[in-house]
């Protein structure tokens, strides 16, 4: 099952540690922003309530035991985000019925695991594609994401077929490495 990277909730426990809170907010704000928004919240007040829950994990996470056996980190979270989005439909004195649209946050849907994985992917693809060069990027995406025969790809980008299929393979590795580092295999 896919789960949070534990080293980074341990490093976030130290509140002075600035590179691995900017590493975890580079993963979950965007995250929990879309979360928010997601579930009709207009961008001024998912925002707001992102801020709130930011606040929240501060004070939480140098507390926070991580232990599988427990239950996992995005449950947790998962909760706290739920109780804040019903908190602010409920202060805006919203109807039922958009409490009721939320079931897709309740912990017996795989919507917020699915949502969580798929940002993941996205975060890791972009750090990737940053740190590649571009024909190699281009080979991967051509061929991996793209899903376009290696000899188009080859024949596109002036290369030989087996430089395609080293490029992808290489970097469907470090694709993988880096998804395996928030835990799991995806």
């Amino acid at each position: 099952m896919y789960s949070t990277r534990s080293s980074l909730l341990f490093r976030v426990r130290n509140l002075e540690d600035g590179p691995s809170w900017d590493e975890f907010a580079e993963v979950y704000y965007p995250f929990l922003e879309g979360i928010t928004r997601r579930a009709g919240i207009p961008v001024p007040d998912a925002q707001d309530i992102v801020q709130d829950l930011f606040v929240s994990l501060l004070h939480a996470l140098p507390e926070f035991e991580y232990a599988s056996t427990r239950g996992r980190f995005r449950g947790w979270l998962r909760q706290v985000v739920r109780n804040r989005i019903v908190d602010w439909y409920r202060n805006r004195s919203r109807r039922e019925q958009s409490l009721a649209e939320l079931n897709w946050l309740a912990e017996d849907t795989p919507d917020f695991e699915q949502e969580h994985r798929h940002h993941v992917v996205r975060h890791v693809l972009g750090k990737v594609r940053e740190e590649s060069q571009p024909l190699t990027w281009n080979c991967f995406e051509r061929h991996v994401l793209e899903m376009s025969p290696a000899q188009d790809v080859a024949e596109e980008l002036g290369v030989s077929v087996n430089a395609v299929y080293v490029n992808s393979s290489r970097t469907l590795a470090r694709v993988r490495t880096r998804c395996a580092e928030y835990g799991g295999d995806l």
